[in-house]
């Protein structure tokens, strides 16, 4: 049975958002007991295969009397399940107590080292017993995220703040997303509104990270002058990325500094008296 998306309207208008109405219409135009309607809570779910247990939530929604039970069973789709694969296939019972109303099961998921598509399975539900009648979201795909690539390279936050008198500001690139092979990414420093040559040294280089390597890090030194400018910005910007990799979002990063320099002193005046 599928009781509608949340909040629509029309014959069968009862989703989540109004679960007393949805109740009520199938209490009344289907004879149903109190039991229950079973549906997972998402639509469909992803993890990456470096995550070691995929959790996923059966909802009983519409009645809670009585105790139920439901089978689930996953599916291959162009994952395969089982020892040496992708993931460990399961067949088994939820059973929920009178006034349950949510319980939760794991699936194994299984990394490999082979650079491949990401994959994807489905768990269904299915027999449900003690009076409960499935949901519409009674089967949910699951796609499984493949780390085994080159990887993408970012720089680890958006922004850097430093004060201009510390000697140097370091700051660290991360490998996301797979950590095969060797590759190489560029490396250069750019002006905004802070100069290279006055505010900081200027650099360029190339960063290599080694097979399974996920980590390193850039310093640029900085020049300290004795001049208030207030606080001044340049970028660091990573490029041609090889060995198949490629390049996130955050491949630009901008450096503060932050002036401790004191500002213009503007002159004072005072009244020889208190009072006159």
């Amino acid at each position: 049975i599928d009781i509608g998306p949340a909040g629509a309207d029309g014959e069968f208008g009862y989703g989540l958002l109004n679960v007393a109405g949805a109740y009520n219409w199938l209490i009344d135009d289907l004879g149903l007991s109190g039991a229950g309607i079973l549906m997972f809570g998402e639509k469909a779910y992803s993890i990456d295969e470096t995550t070691k247990t995929l959790t996923l939530t059966l909802y009983r929604i519409g009645g809670s009397v009585g105790e139920i039970s439901v089978d689930f069973q996953t599916n291959d789709i162009s994952a395969i399940g089982g020892l040496g694969h992708d993931y460990l296939e399961r067949v088994d019972t939820l059973v929920f107590n009178d006034g349950e109303t949510a319980r939760s099961f794991d699936i194994t998921i299984l990394d490999d080292s082979e650079d491949e598509m990401d994959e994807g399975f489905q768990v269904t539900l299915y027999n449900p017993q003690g009076g409960a009648v499935l949901g519409g979201r009674s089967s949910a795909p699951v796609t499984i995220l493949d780390d085994d690539g080159p990887g993408s390279l970012v720089f680890e936050t958006l922004s850097y703040a430093v004060n201009e008198s510390h000697p140097k500001v370091t700051l660290s690139v991360l490998r996301l997303g797979g950590s095969s092979g060797r590759i190489t990414v560029d490396f250069a420093t750019h002006d905004g509104s802070a100069t290279a040559g006055a505010d900081f040294e200027p650099k360029t280089g190339t960063l290599t990270f080694e097979e399974g390597a996920t980590s390193t890090s850039i310093s640029v030194d900085l020049l300290d002058d004795d001049t208030y400018e207030g606080n001044e910005t340049f970028d660091l910007v990573l490029s041609n990325a090889t060995g198949g990799a490629t390049l996130g979002v955050s491949a630009t990063t901008t450096v503060s500094l932050l002036d401790d320099d004191a500002g213009e002193t503007l002159p004072t005046f005072t009244f020889s008296a208190s009072q006159y």
